[in-house]
């Protein structure tokens, strides 16, 4: 009889061997898998960070390039109007208006009569 029961004894063991060798490769494929998609997100991380960078580097020229249009247009708009008030200033003494009276001569609004 013992030789039975070492028998059944044997294939627990047997048993309990395989279902822990199948648990350790399970462990194994699971952390490989884990490794894999670990190393996938590292470098999608540094693929990111890297356009990011481009990003911001784009980004801080083209608000320099927008600056320096903005001031050219602003310097360009401060011409034109001192342009027109010089213009205008020189003009304006040039336009004077003259006023019949009622006699039917002109006279002229700006002179002392």
């Amino acid at each position: 009889m013992e030789s039975d029961h070492s028998g059944e004894s044997w294939r627990e063991e047997s048993g309990l061997r395989w279902v822990w060798g199948a648990l350790m490769v399970a462990l194994v494929m699971v952390g490989g898998v884990t490794l894999a998609y670990m190393s996938r997100q590292k470098a999608q991380l540094s693929n990111l960070t890297a356009a990011n960078q481009s990003l911001n580097s784009s980004l801080t020229d083209l608000r320099g390039q927008l600056q320096s249009v903005t001031t050219r247009l602003n310097e360009q708009a401060a011409a034109a109007r001192a342009a027109v008030a010089a213009a205008t200033a020189s003009s304006a003494p040039a336009r004077r208006l003259r006023v019949r009276s009622r006699r039917g001569s002109r006279a002229d609004p700006c002179s002392s009569s």
